[in-house]
């Protein structure tokens, strides 16, 4: 393994930041593999205050070459220690090689926001970083404190070591400047794994199996606003709060917050193009009088002969059997509906946008190499298909892990396995204030806020220019295409026919795409009879036959609960056709995704195999 790292840099006043004791602006890992540091002058280090150091890579790069300085084959092995356990082996395990190779950063050959191509996922290396940070926001290394509650609720000074990357900058700088390098870096890498038989002596391939070839690569991304702090927990986890869930093993140990961004840019218009051609729509066809049979029932009036009311036979009694008896009109009145329905069908064409960032995992090689070759084990490099794989696009990822209040803790309860875990939050308002958010803004003595591309916290200034912050408590996930409401700093996943975000293979343009909607709505009818009565104007000589059908608006009036018929039915069909062609998307897109306002309440990972 032979990584490179260049840099250069010129010296900066970072004494709005408060923490410059020593300033090292740049590292360079020269062929002769000497570190070279820039000198401070005595009026600069004079014009500092606070205690940390600062770091402004400029032109720098990394790139794991081999040791032949071929391209890329510079790796890292990842050796499992101990053997495999005989449960385990009982199963069918095996232990496991792993190489990991060419591990390159550096920038898209692309300037920031511009069109991604097979030619930029299928690079590994694109070019040097012109200058990751700025004079007033550089990359930061720092001892500090804070009075936060502990798990008590009782306010305590912490101190911490914090690593933080340089702020994310409100406005983005303009594409092809040297601080937009930031924003656009470009990482890859490629693995080989194996199974390995323990029982064979290792040397070379000899009792390797089952290899599975990996390659990631992302163009276009930032890890801005980042920052890892290290720390000692606070105390306050008794007897008084342990049923809460929380454990002693809290108090007073190593711990360890995090708020990791990977960004991408604002995708809100990361949209495909989509042409519809001339749509064929239906028309409606509404009868006043419907066809023979083409009415479905909903009441028919109950003919049961020898009964005087509520039911209508042949009686010379007419209650009920018309207007002002005791069920009006029930008996002269029969009710039904006619489905009615609508189309509309047509074809498309879909071109995918320019993405200024993509994600690609893939594994399918141009050419076969043999079963178990790896450059570390003698074999050759392979050579991965651009158009293969997993595609991400706009992937922002902003993950809150833990704060000083709910530390990521590590933890081994019986001294081979360990655990690791982000603490419950404890049931003590003094706490979960400062993490909770009220997104309603009705009570402002909670804290938590969610942290996105858009907003991140309380916004910083530094140097006269605005910064998002890095306070925030809650994750923001997002792939593709989205819609951000800024007065809830909220995130949704834009569900078009033009939302992009995964894909199974490449997104190309296409034509010719087919796609219909389809409706049916309900009409509802009535019809009457009369019946043939004597001198007296009894209704005793039967019922004549139904007249015509007429159209209800809105509804029938009768309910009918036997025969499985319906109950009442609405009239809903509009005058004309409402619907549209609702275009279709190529059949490997899978659309955007949005995961917002994500809180880890409690997390807790535990091995069970070291032992």
């Amino acid at each position: 393994m032979k990584p490179t790292f260049k840099a250069s840099s010129t010296l900066r006043n970072l004494s709005q930041r408060s923490l410059l004791a020593a300033s090292v602006t740049a590292l360079m890992l020269a062929p002769s593999h000497v570190f070279a540091l820039t000198a401070i002058s005595e009026d600069e280090l004079a014009a500092s205050t606070g205690e940390g150091i600062a770091l402004l890579p400029e032109n720098f790069s990394m790139r794991f070459n081999g040791a032949d300085n071929s391209l890329d084959n510079g790796f890292i092995r990842l050796i499992p220690v101990g053997p495999v356990s005989t449960s385990a082996a009982s199963k069918g395990y095996k232990r496991g090689d792993i190489y990991l190779y060419g591990f390159d950063l550096s920038q898209s050959s692309k300037n920031y926001g511009a069109g991604r191509v097979t030619a930029d996922w299928g690079s590994a290396f694109g070019r040097v970083i012109d200058s990751w940070g700025t004079a007033d926001n550089p990359w930061i290394i720092k001892a500090s404190s804070a009075s936060v509650p502990n798990f008590a609720g009782t306010s305590k000074t912490v101190s911490y070591l914090m690593i933080e990357a340089p702020f994310y900058k409100s406005t983005l700088p303009a594409a092809g400047t040297a601080e937009s390098s930031a924003y656009n870096l470009k990482l890859n890498m490629w693995l080989d794994a194996f199974t390995r038989d323990a029982a064979v002596a290792e040397s070379g391939t000899n009792g390797l199996t089952d290899r599975i070839r990996l390659r990631a690569a992302w163009d276009g991304f930032g890890v801005n606003g980042s920052n890892i702090r290290i720390f000692q927990t606070m105390d306050g986890v008794t007897a008084a709060n342990v049923n809460q869930g929380l454990s002693t093993s809290y108090n007073n140990t190593f711990g360890m917050a995090g708020l990791l961004r990977l960004n991408s840019g604002d995708t809100r218009n990361l949209k495909a193009t989509v042409v519809n051609g001339t749509p064929t729509i239906s028309t409606i066809v509404n009868p006043a009088t419907p066809a023979a049979g083409a009415v479905t029932i909903t009441y028919n009036p109950p003919n049961i002969g020898g009964f005087s009311n509520n039911v209508c036979g042949s009686s010379t009694n007419n209650a009920g059997k018309a207007e002002g008896g005791d069920n009006p009109g029930h008996c002269v009145t029969q009710e039904g509906y006619m489905n009615v329905t609508a189309s509309a069908s047509g074809s498309n064409s879909w071109t995918p946008p320019s993405f200024g960032s993509v994600i690609r995992l893939s594994t399918q090689e141009t050419a076969n190499t043999a079963y178990l070759a790896s450059p570390a084990l003698g074999g050759a490099s392979p050579s991965f298909s651009n158009t293969d794989g997993i595609f991400i696009y706009g992937l922002n990822a902003n993950l809150v892990l833990g704060s000083l209040s709910q530390p990521l803790i590590l933890d081994s309860n019986d001294g081979s396995n360990f655990t690791v875990e982000l603490t419950r939050i404890p049931n003590n308002a003094n706490v979960y204030k400062q993490i909770y958010t009220d997104y309603t803004g009705a009570d402002a003595t909670y804290k938590g806020s969610t942290c996105n591309i858009f907003k991140c916290g309380t916004s910083v200034t530094l140097g006269g220019v605005s910064y998002q912050g890095s306070d925030a408590t809650h994750s923001s996930i997002t792939i593709g295409t989205t819609n951000y409401n800024a007065t809830d700093n909220t995130l949704t996943a834009y569900n078009g026919v033009e939302a992009v975000g995964i894909s199974f293979g490449e997104l190309v343009s296409t034509a010719g795409l087919t796609s219909s909607a389809n409706a049916t709505y309900q009409q509802a009818y009535q019809r009457t009879r009369t019946c043939t009565t004597n001198w007296l104007g009894n209704c005793d000589g039967g019922w004549n036959g139904w007249g015509n059908w007429s159209k209800l608006n809105p509804q029938t009036r009768f309910g009918q609960n036997t025969n499985g018929q319906i109950l009442k039915v609405v009239s809903n069909v509009p005058a004309s056709n409402p619907l549209t062609v609702p275009g279709k998307s190529v059949s490997n897109n899978f659309g955007s995704a949005v995961i917002d306002g994500l809180l880890i309440q409690h997390l807790k990972i535990t091995t069970t195999g070291l032992n």
